[in-house]
Parts: C-alpha cells; sequence; structure tokens
C-alpha cells in the first residue's frame, strides 16, 4: 500500500469513527410543547406515538388555584404506566415498550379554580439502532488503524532493505 493511499485510509476511518460517534452520543430529537388552559374539575388529553425502543421524556408545569393537578400515562393496549399527583412542576421519562400512541391525560380536580398546564415532550429518536451506530465506530477504528499500519510498513520494508548487505537500496518511490 503506498503512503498516499495508507494515509487516506487513516484519514477516511478517522471521519467515519467521528460520525459514528456523534450519532452514538447525540441521538435526535423531536421537541413538542402545548400549553392550555384547564377549566375546574376538567381533563385534557393529548397522545404521543413512539416506536418500541424510543426514549420519551419532558415535563409538565401547572401555574394557577393550588398549583396542583393529576398525571395518568397509558401505553398503547390501555395500560395505565404512571398515575401521579403533580405539584407545580414534574418530569417524566420513559422507553416505550410498544409501538403505539401513548396517552398523557392531566386532570384539574379543583372544583374553583382554573389552571394553565404547560406540556413539554420531546422523542428521543435513533433512525437505527446503537448497536449498528457502535459497528460504525468500529469499522471507523479498524479503518484508521490499517491505514497506520500501511502508512508506517513502507518506510519500515524501505528501512530492512537498506541494511541488508550486498543489496542497493531500491529507488525512491514516485510521488
Amino acid at each position: 500500500m503506498k503512503r498516499v493511499e495508507a494515509a487516506a485510509l487513516a484519514i477516511l476511518g478517522i471521519t467515519v469513527m467521528i460520525f459514528g460517534l456523534f450519532f452514538c452520543l447525540n441521538p435526535f430529537r423531536i421537541p413538542y410543547t402545548h400549553t392550555v388552559n384547564l377549566d375546574p374539575l376538567a381533563e385534557w388529553d393529548t397522545d404521543s406515538g413512539a416506536q418500541r425502543g424510543e426514549t420519551v421524556e419532558g415535563y409538565l408545569t401547572v401555574t394557577g388555584g393550588n398549583e396542583e393537578a393529576w398525571l395518568t400515562i397509558e401505553d398503547p393496549n390501555g395500560f395505565v404506566m404512571d398515575y401521579v399527583g403533580v405539584n407545580r412542576r414534574i418530569n417524566f421519562a420513559f422507553t416505550a415498550e410498544y409501538d403505539g400512541t401513548y396517552v398523557f391525560r392531566v386532570s384539574n380536580s379543583q372544583q374553583d379554580a382554573a389552571k394553565t398546564i404547560s406540556f413539554t415532550e420531546q422523542k428521543i429518536v435513533r433512525a437505527l439502532n446503537l448497536e449498528f451506530w457502535l459497528l460504525v465506530v468500529c469499522a471507523g477504528a479498524f479503518s484508521f488503524a490499517l491505514g497506520l499500519i500501511g502508512y508506517f510498513s513502507e518506510r519500515l520494508v524501505l528501512r530492512r532493505q537498506t541494511k541488508t548487505p550486498g543489496v542497493p537500496p531500491p529507488p525512491p518511490p514516485p510521488l
């Protein structure tokens, strides 16, 4: 392998490793924020479609009245995953176990006060699995290592050939 080809292979390997690490450590995030006024004894629903393995995270803030509300999260099968009281703000996060629509339901149980609900959600989406990106990083590291070996092996071969007694050194390679 010529030194120029080996250097190009090493640079390609570094580029692939950086690309793979970027997508391993920084998945796509799709944010969504919705603010509603919730009347006394009212409920508000929103849903989120998620694929299995996607992480859904966010927070809910409540202002007005006693700043309390109830948050229910249901999976696509109708099973209640979480039912919690919210006092001003709550953070939530889960990994979708099933493909489908997850329902977020907020209830105002106070009879005499309307509330403002701010619901922020973001899905963490990996177009391809984490294992794929780790494989890309390994392929980049392998390419980088081959490039380094090719780059320095030509120099070692030239050095060994010049040390052999009675054999003239080979001409330098053309650039």
